[in-house]
């Protein structure tokens, strides 16, 4: 697979009529990134009512060391509340959430610029206190368990994709302030799963067996 950045830039032209109110004007998806922007390793063990955790986060160097935000969460289901907890970050801060079912961990908006890299261990003990709904999972029962990864770098693109704001022209020729934006967003589903889980897979459905078996 050939390197984005060996690539040479090959120009889009679009033509449109912009409305007056904010709006996007298109998406696009990029198929040959090489890793991630943040690699993340997780491990818990499940003592009890006590849980003991490791995290290590490190950045790519192709990511610019420039967050307006990152935060990890890492969500306890089917264990009951978090009665009290013992956390060493290398850098943040540690706290729990309102309803106390989840570690979060303020990361910062900068990784070590040497390393790259930063850490969490954490000691978590639990309350025998369980409230059917939301916080149950039917996966995440013994050392199944996962965090999820929240963080924005602003003025950047992973892919190196961008708008040239030489390109762009307005017709009729008037004077006109243009300004772009571009940014990286992780969503809900960027998750570490536990090292040390007792399965890496969920089952399969018998209705999705037989369908396979009969064709």
């Amino acid at each position: 697979m050939d390197d984005p950045s060996d690539m040479r830039a090959t120009p889009r032209r679009v033509r449109f009529i912009p409305p007056t109110e904010m709006f996007i004007l298109c998406h696009y998806t990029v198929s040959c990134l090489k890793e991630v922007p943040i690699k993340g390793s997780y491990e818990m063990r499940m003592d009890g009512k006590t849980a003991k955790l490791t995290v290590k986060l490190k950045m790519s160097e192709r990511v610019r060391n420039n967050l307006e935000y990152c935060e990890l969460q890492i969500p306890f289901h089917n264990r009951g509340v978090i009665g009290t907890y013992d956390a060493t970050p290398s850098q943040g801060s540690v706290m729990v959430s309102p309803d106390r079912r989840i570690l979060v961990w303020n990361v910062g908006q900068r990784f070590p610029s040497k390393s790259l890299s930063t850490s969490l261990d954490a000691t978590v003990h639990f309350t025998d206190s369980k409230t059917p709904g939301a916080h149950e999972d039917a996966f995440c029962v013994g050392q199944n368990s996962y965090a999820k990864l929240f963080f924005k770098i602003p003025d950047f693109t992973h892919s190196g994709c961008q708008i040239d704001p030489k390109s762009v022209q307005v017709s009729p020729n008037v004077k006109f302030k243009l300004t772009t934006v571009q940014e990286y967003l992780t969503g809900m589903e960027y998750k570490i799963w536990n090292n040390l889980g007792d399965s890496l897979v969920s089952n399969v459905p018998h209705s999705v067996l037989a369908e396979v078996k009969e064709s």
